[in-house]
């Protein structure tokens, strides 16, 4: 697995967003299936392109996720597939992971996520 170290530069291509309100829920597994384990702890920021995650376990430079959120509006998921694009270690033996979106969110979605 190739896990790369985030240098802390800025690569979005687009704004960054606020960060996540605390009750919206993520499951990020690996693959494009949607089936295995929820590596997911938290979503913690989001933007039209992609999304910064939290998990329990370190995911590979390029490896691809299925991602479901949960929280957005009274039943709805999203769900969407992504590469990621970075990995670092982050407090509590948790990883700090960013995941390029597939397919971007639409404003609707982008601001169901972010806190104001």
């Amino acid at each position: 697995m190739d896990i790369q170290t985030y240098s802390g530069g800025e690569r979005r291509r687009s704004q960054r967003q606020r960060p996540a309100k605390s009750e919206v829920r993520v499951i990020c597994q690996r693959g494009e299936l949607y089936l295995g384990p929820n590596l997911a702890e938290s979503l913690v920021d989001a933007s039209e392109e992609g999304l910064g995650i939290l998990t329990r376990e370190a995911l590979g430079t390029g490896e691809r996720v299925s991602l479901s959120i949960d929280g957005v509006a009274p039943r709805m998921t999203l769900q969407r597939l992504g590469r990621v694009d970075w990995c670092e270690s982050a407090a509590g033996g948790l990883f700090r992971v960013g995941v390029e979106l597939d397919t971007p969110l639409d404003y609707a979605e982008l601001m169901s996520l972010v806190t104001f």
